[in-house]
């Protein structure tokens, strides 16, 4: 496999796209860090969820961000009388999303175990997990980007921050760009899965050819020709 050189503008216009939304949510991240840590009082779910909602209103309500979902997931014991607890909406409706409910019934094991949870937590970076079928929120193909929330403090994160986007959206926005690029071109995570591509014979989730060229873009992704 080789790698260009030079980056094709369309793959620079795929990265900042997706890097507008990355940096988005590492924003918001710091934002809620020091909105939680200036609450004064008991952290109760209440509390908590008056902190969170409205950037979560905000980014639901920007149809050009195409994000699906957004909300805070906590690290144990963080808030009052929960020893699990998140705060999470969707759609144009900020409709509550009750995940929990959904997962495990060993509450250790209900989210910690996750990749979107776990890796941000152990790494202290955002994380992109996925394409996979979010069958707690969308029930459809999507990317969630998870960054730690208070990495710095010395008890440790006291949870993560993210978006949920679905495969469609991104196949909207991001599939005429693709197009431009020299043969076919797929927008993949970091085991080469396609998240978009331009191929009829691939579809997401599925293992993407072995690439002659390879440009990343961060945080797992690459788009391969």
């Amino acid at each position: 496999m080789a790698a260009l050189h030079q980056t094709p503008p369309e793959v620079a216009k795929v990265a900042r796209e997706l890097t507008d939304l990355s940096d988005r949510v590492e924003r918001w991240t710091v934002a809620l860090d020091y909105a939680l840590a200036a609450h004064r009082g008991v952290l109760t779910a209440v509390a908590v969820e008056r902190i969170v909602k409205p950037a979560v209103e905000t980014m639901l309500a920007d149809a050009g961000s195409e994000i699906a979902g957004a909300g805070f997931v906590s690290a144990a014991g963080l808030v009052s009388g929960n020893t699990d607890f998140m705060a999470w909406w969707q759609g144009p409706d900020i409709e509550r999303v009750d995940a929990l409910a959904n997962l495990s019934t060993s509450p250790e094991a209900r989210y910690r175990d996750a990749d979107w949870y776990r890796n941000p937590v152990e790494s202290g970076r955002l994380t992109v997990t996925g394409p996979y079928v979010d069958l707690l929120c969308t029930d459809s193909f999507a990317l969630t980007y998870t960054a730690p929330v208070g990495w710095s403090r010395p008890e440790g994160p006291v949870g993560v921050a993210g978006v949920d986007v679905t495969v469609s959206a991104l196949e909207r926005r991001l599939t005429r760009t693709l197009a431009a690029v020299a043969g076919t071109a797929s927008l993949v995570n970091a085991e080469d899965r396609i998240i978009v591509t331009t191929s009829p014979l691939a579809t997401p989730g599925d293992f993407a050819a072995p690439p002659e060229h390879r440009w990343p873009l961060g945080h797992g992704l690459s788009v391969v020709v």
